[in-house]
């Protein structure tokens, strides 16, 4: 067992170190790739296993209360991708997401509890004043809620996760692995970066109709300040950030595939399995047919993929947690 926790943890430390290494070079056609091809594999597979573990959710009423949720999230994606044109539209999507978005992360908090005890009311009372003074802050919410389905839960998600892992096993080729994640991160900003400019028109095409452009832009403005109307996405600034991207998403993706032994998501009905692949076939043909029909359908499955792990997410990190003050308190 302790050997085949160390291999695993080895593989995952290889496929950081690839992927970090062909984010520097292509980061634009890797992120595209692990997209449009790792991504809905990703996305139903993991839905299907969440659901054969009730979404790792107490109780059934929760159960039903958070699929109605999630199912909210989906209807609002697609209202979004096919009347987003209309700028009353656009008003009402804009002010309902952050209530949608932020609202589920804080049900799926309380979901994860057999009970409903004093100090969950609390929680809801707390959350709710949070929310209220986000509310004050619009950029703030702005970035929130387009960072929480996309990057923070590629990085800081995923990343709670190795840790979680390596702190369960007591594995130190785990910590290795949580630690070089952080670092493969943190070294698209560090390291020199030269740019290369986005001439194939296919792979631009791509990129725009995926509406990635706005994470960039907005990571450019947080990290560094500058104004967006001279970003540009070829510049060794762009270049860095994509990069960035291209990792968090490539590395979220392969560690979930690795991992089949683990959690054993691979065990699912067969139906599941089946339509699974059924779907992401279908996906990779639709972008042939047409790209911007199947950036939506990905988009779709991406959005619920992240709704429905939400209960996960917490309960991750309560553990993590848990574990941490174990430790600091000699507990463990």
């Amino acid at each position: 067992m302790e050997r085949s926790v160390k291999n695993i943890d080895a593989i995952n430390i290889a496929l950081m170190a690839f992927s970090f290494l062909v984010a520097r070079t292509f980061p634009f056609e890797l992120f595209l790739f692990s997209y449009i091809v790792l991504g809905p594999l990703h996305y139903m597979t993991e839905i299907a296993w969440l659901k054969e573990r009730d979404f790792f959710i107490s109780s059934k009423s929760w159960i039903r209360i958070f699929i109605i949720v999630s199912m909210l999230g989906v209807a609002y994606t697609l209202a979004v991708e096919f009347l987003g044109e209309n700028q009353n539209l656009q008003t009402v999507f804009a002010s309902a997401y952050p209530l949608l978005l932020l609202g589920a992360f804080t049900v799926a908090a309380l979901t994860i509890q057999d009970k409903l005890p004093l100090w969950s009311s609390l929680l809801i009372i707390g959350l709710a004043l949070v929310l209220i003074f986000l509310a004050r802050l619009e950029y703030l919410v702005f970035l929130l809620c387009l960072l929480i389905p996309t990057l923070i839960h590629t990085t800081i998600f995923t990343g709670n996760f190795i840790l979680e892992g390596a702190l369960k096993k007591k594995s130190n080729w785990g910590m290795i692995s949580f630690f070089f994640f952080i670092l493969c991160n943190v070294a698209f900003f560090l390291l020199p970066t030269n740019p290369k400019p986005l001439v194939n028109p296919f792979v631009q095409n791509l990129f725009l109709e995926s509406n990635f452009y706005n994470i960039n832009l907005n990571l450019n403005y947080l990290f560094y300040g500058t104004d967006g109307s001279t970003f540009v996405l070829d510049s060794a600034l762009g270049i860095r950030i994509q990069g960035f991207i291209a990792f968090a998403y490539t590395y979220h993706y392969l560690n979930w595939f690795s991992k089949t032994n683990v959690i054993k998501w691979h065990q699912i009905p067969k139906r599941w399995l089946f339509t699974s692949i059924f779907i992401w076939l279908a996906s990779i043909t639709i972008h042939l047919i047409d790209i911007r029909l199947g950036i939506t359908l990905i988009t779709v499955l991406s959005v619920l993929h992240v709704y429905t792990e939400f209960p996960l997410n917490h309960r991750s990190f309560v553990n993590v947690g848990s574990m941490l003050w174990a430790r600091v308190s000699g507990k463990a």
